[in-house]
Formats: structure tokens, C-alpha cells, sequence
């Protein structure tokens, strides 16, 4: 099953000052948490990077890895922020083939719209963990006015596509091979 396979980590908000003083994007201090991941000057990225690393130190009986990140964040629409295809990653196409079976199983007035890109030295969260685990990584930006009722569903259609393609998805193709590294 999945979890005898994989272990979730789930932060449900790094930024709960700033949300609850009505600031999405900036904590209360004005920084811009997604510019901060690689320079960790902020208390809320400097602390969930420091889980993530000692939640991947080797035990006697297994070395953990990480092996796909998601990022959210709200704005006017909803995007799905990638790294390119040609970015080394381990599984290679491990987010277009996901976003490809969103697209499959959600609702019709829903639009997956893939932005891949990179964002070498702003500070962002899908730069910062594809730069240093090597693995697929991805900030969706939920939109402001998306229904609550379509963002529920495509929740719900998202995970369950997730969790089938990590399954299927062979331990090996997890695994990083650094001859491959010609994109950077």
C-alpha cells in the first residue's frame, strides 16, 4: 500500500501570523517566505527545513528520501509552478505525467495550467528542493475566487492521481543519476 511505501509530511500553514494578519504572501515581519528558502532568514522556512533535513537522516534500518514536494500558495488564478522536463529530476516526467491525469479526472470547467520554469537564486520553495533533493517539485497557486467546492474537488482528483502514480511509479526511477545533469 501507499503508506508501507512512502511516508507524507504535511505543514498545513508556515505562515500563520501572516494569515491571520490578513497576509497571504509576507509574515509579519513583511518577508516574502517563498524568497526565502536557500538563504533561511525567516524563522517559519528556516524551521520546516530543518524537519525536512532531520526527518531524512539514515536510521539502522533505512535511509529516507525525499521524493516529491507540493507547495501552495493563493493568487488570481490557479497555476501549477514545475520545473522544466529538461531539469534533472528523478523521475524525469514525474509532474507532467501527474498533471496530465489531473487534467483526465477533474471536472471540465477546471484548467490545469502548467507553468514549468526555473528560479535560480529567488529563494523559491520548487527551485530550492528540486536544486537540492533532485526531485520533482511543484508550488500550486490556488485562485482567490476558485470555488471552494472545485478546489475540494480538485483536491480530492489530485491526491488520488498522486497516489496512484507514486505507486506505479518504480523504486528505482526515484533514484537521482547525476550523469544526467547536463540541464544546469
Amino acid at each position: 500500500t501507499f503508506y508501507e511505501r512512502f511516508n507524507v509530511l504535511i505543514v498545513p500553514n508556515v505562515n500563520p501570523d501572516g494569515v491571520a494578519a490578513g497576509n497571504w504572501r509576507h509574515n509579519t515581519k513583511g518577508a516574502d517566505l517563498n524568497r526565502d528558502w536557500g538563504k533561511f532568514m525567516q524563522a517559519e522556512t528556516s524551521v520546516v527545513n530543518s524537519y525536512i533535513k532531520n526527518s531524512l537522516k539514515p536510521s539502522a534500518s533505512q535511509t529516507p528520501k525525499l521524493v516529491f514536494a507540493l507547495d501552495f500558495h493563493s493568487t488570481q488564478q490557479d497555476i501549477f509552478y514545475t520545473m522544466p522536463n529538461d531539469y534533472s529530476l528523478a523521475p524525469k516526467d514525474f509532474s507532467d505525467n501527474w498533471l496530465k491525469a489531473v487534467k483526465a479526472n477533474t471536472l471540465s470547467s477546471f484548467v490545469v495550467r502548467n507553468r514549468p520554469g526555473t528560479s535560480p537564486g529567488r529563494g523559491v520553495f520548487k527551485q530550492y528542493i528540486a536544486d537540492t533533493y533532485h526531485v520533482p517539485a511543484i508550488t500550486y497557486e490556488i485562485g482567490d475566487n476558485t470555488p471552494k467546492t472545485l478546489i475540494e474537488h480538485v483536491a480530492k482528483a489530485s491526491a488520488a492521481e498522486l497516489v496512484k502514480l507514486m505507486l506505479a511509479t518504480p523504486a528505482a526511477d526515484f533514484e537521482y543519476k547525476p550523469a544526467h545533469d547536463a540541464a544546469r
